[in-house]
């Protein structure tokens, strides 16, 4: 598992260069051993150098292993136009097919005012904007809705100036129409997972192991700004905790990693160390935990955003033998068979979510067996290698 999520950083960030140049992308041809005439050029313009994108646009593009004919760079900022050097030259626009791949509204102003410029010296560099979650639904509700509200014109202007718009769900996409934007071209690419990082070598074969032991444990795991969806389980936490402490004499205990920057009653919060905080890293990290039982996932049904998020945690627990309650709303509902490879909370119902906690710390076939469907489930039709083409054919229609 470490060589694999070790090597794939590795490999991606060879890729992130400041400037790109002729004479950089012949240098990266020949040490790859590609040789390639002349490839399509494919850069990710990321202030955070990809960490932040590393699930939809690192693993499916940037690392993409049926891009064939496709160079893959990341720059942190565009340059062009202006008395500064360009970070791209002339020559690579002169000699190769290139397009142009942002995340979101994730880039600062100085690029994105260069990357106008250049679309307007040459239109016919494709621009590609991925959009992961309905940005336009966020309400002051959200922790970062004062850092949004105020970059949604960003991303208004970005689907306006793009040739083509890539969301993470239908839900996302029909944000971006609500919203009054109309994008020249649309596509839906749902989440996969990346079995480099989590499988099938890298995952935990399900088995009986915990009949004996003295505590259930049971997992979330997620970035900080949970606090809302977390809150959700303390009432039926407690309950459940009561009730298998009186039927089985055992302690059930619940392991936030990640998911909240604020102490919740009941739940022992793990911060995710800053060296870990890379994707791949973390996965290896979380992996690589004392076994887990079961996991959650509760989502604020009050949240609009929620309503269009993808089901990216039902494939990280999946990957990882676990067994999952979640809150019964469209992301899940695609993808979990209530009760078969995973279980439903109907309007997050305090009583349903204690059942739900209560059934899987006390019945271990049923986990078990859980378990086994929910990871057969991802492995049969979720993992990346087997959707790797998806992205590539939109690139090469565009170039």
């Amino acid at each position: 598992m470490s060589k694999n999520c070790s090597t794939l950083y590795a490999e991606y960030l060879e890729k992130v260069v400041p400037s790109l140049r002729l004479k950089t992308i012949i240098r990266r041809e020949i040490r790859d051993g590609h040789f390639r005439v002349k490839p399509r050029i494919l850069v990710l313009i990321s202030e955070s150098r990809g960490r932040t994108d590393y699930v939809r646009l690192v693993c499916p593009v940037m690392m993409n292993e049926a891009m064939d004919d496709t160079a893959t760079f990341c720059i942190p900022k565009l340059i062009y136009g202006s008395a500064t050097s360009p970070t791209i030259s002339e020559r690579v626009f002169k000699y190769f097919n290139l397009s142009i791949l942002v995340s979101r509204e994730k880039i600062d102003d100085v690029s994105f005012r260069s990357l106008k410029r250049l679309k307007r010296a040459h239109p016919e560099i494709p621009i590609i904007v991925d959009i992961d979650d309905d940005l336009f639904a966020i309400d002051n509700s959200h922790p970062e809705y004062n850092y949004y509200k105020a970059r949604l014109a960003t991303l208004k202007e970005l689907i306006e100036l793009s040739d083509s718009v890539v969301a993470s769900t239908n839900k996302v996409l029909d944000g971006i129409k609500n919203a009054g934007c109309i994008p020249n071209d649309a596509t839906v690419i749902p989440n996969f997972l990346d079995s480099r990082l989590w499988g099938p070598a890298n995952c935990t074969t399900p088995s009986h192991h915990n009949s004996d032991n003295e505590t259930i444990r049971i997992l979330y795991s997620g970035t900080e700004t949970h606090d809302a969806d977390l809150r959700l389980l303390q009432e039926p936490l407690k309950r459940a905790i009561k009730r298998v402490r009186a039927a089985t004499g055992k302690k059930l205990s619940m392991t936030v990693v990640g998911g909240s920057s604020t102490k919740i009653p009941g739940m022992e919060i793990i911060r995710v160390p800053d060296e870990k905080r890379d994707y791949p890293l973390y996965a290896e990290w979380v992996q690589s935990m004392p076994r887990f039982d079961f996991a959650v996932a509760p989502l604020d049904l009050s949240n609009k955003l929620n309503h269009a998020k993808s089901y990216l945690k039902y494939l990280e627990y999946s990957a990882m033998g676990l067994p999952s309650i979640f809150t019964r709303i469209e992301p899940y509902e695609q993808v979990v068979d209530n009760g078969v490879n995973g279980i439903l909370v109907s309007d997050n119902s305090t009583k349903e979510w204690e059942d739900a906690i209560f059934s899987l710390s006390v019945d271990n076939e049923r986990r078990y067996n859980m378990s086994l469907k929910c990871r057969e489930d991802v492995l049969s039709n979720h993992l990346l290698r087997n959707h790797y083409g998806e992205w590539a054919h939109l690139i090469t229609r565009l170039t």
